[in-house]
């Protein structure tokens, strides 16, 4: 799909996701957050982000998602049903009629696919089951899956990362894409400062941050988002250009590496991804 596509997949090594627990910060409708969980595979990801109906729009994507897959797994592990038939069945054919057999769970008319998700989150053992009721044979099948699989491994909440206490640590990877100049714009050079130490705070040791800031030329085009954006905007010293150099002098990061410069979407945005590690 598009998402799958997104060329910043390419630049991100899946050695710092795959089995690993991370925060993604500002993920929006959850969109690129999902992609990472499904081709990245961390083992957890938290999406969060300040406004609730965004957080809303990703539940319900990523809801969608976990209920075709429950389907389609539950339809490729049903076994094969014997032909139930009953005296009135045995009757008609005797006068020339014909039976018929449930062969799979498309075949069931009337029947309903009933999920039962039971989710705990962020941490403890998940148990999942799927149960699937087929025709009057009253055969009950029930399916479980891992907790770490996608899209199992992926949640979203609603949060202000620089209001909000978080309750998370220790996480081997925080991803923060395009979402610094909301941060900045809203909270000035004090908001953003805060929160790279926060992030610096939550990481495991040895663990990466990849940042995707947006360039000092478009805050200009959102300065009169609000009066805060407003009064913030000439106010600010600490520009973008310089958050390499102030993630390692400043923050304590032991390196703070350019990826690459990548073309984000259609209308041709170029935004630089580093990485730093702790």
């Amino acid at each position: 799909g598009e998402l799958e596509d997104d060329p910043r997949l390419a630049v991100l090594d899946k050695t710092w996701f795959d089995g690993k627990r991370g925060l993604d910060i500002g993920c929006n409708s959850g969109d690129f957050t999902i992609a990472i969980a499904k081709r990245l595979a961390p083992s957890y990801l938290l999406g969060v982000d300040v406004d609730p109906q965004l957080i809303s729009r990703a539940r319900t994507h990523l809801k969608e998602i976990l209920q075709q897959q429950q389907i389609e797994k539950a339809f490729g592990e049903i076994p094969a049903v014997k032909p139930v038939v009953s005296t009135a069945s045995k009757a008609k054919s005797s006068f020339g009629g014909s039976s018929s057999a449930v062969a799979s769970p498309a075949d069931v008319s009337g029947e309903a696919i009933a999920t039962n998700p039971r989710v705990s989150h962020p941490s403890g053992a998940f148990a999942f089951m799927l149960g699937l009721k087929l025709g009057s044979s009253g055969l009950r099948y029930l399916v479980a899956w891992r907790r770490t699989a996608f899209p199992l491994n992926v949640i979203f909440k609603r949060e202000d990362i620089v209001t909000d206490a978080h309750a998370g640590k220790d996480y081997d990877f925080i991803t923060c894409f395009s979402v610094t100049k909301w941060i900045h714009l809203f909270h000035g050079d004090e908001g953003i400062k805060k929160v790279f130490a926060k992030i610096y705070e939550l990481m495991a040791p040895a663990g990466r941050f990849i940042l995707e800031p947006q360039p000092w030329k478009s805050y200009h085009k959102r300065k009169f988002t609000s009066e805060v954006t407003a009064a913030n905007y000439p106010k600010i010293q600490l520009r973008p250009k310089d958050f390499q150099a102030f993630l390692v002098d400043t923050v304590g990061f032991r390196t703070c590496e350019f990826l690459e410069v990548c073309q984000t979407s259609a209308k041709g945005f170029r935004r630089p991804i580093y990485v730093a590690q702790k």
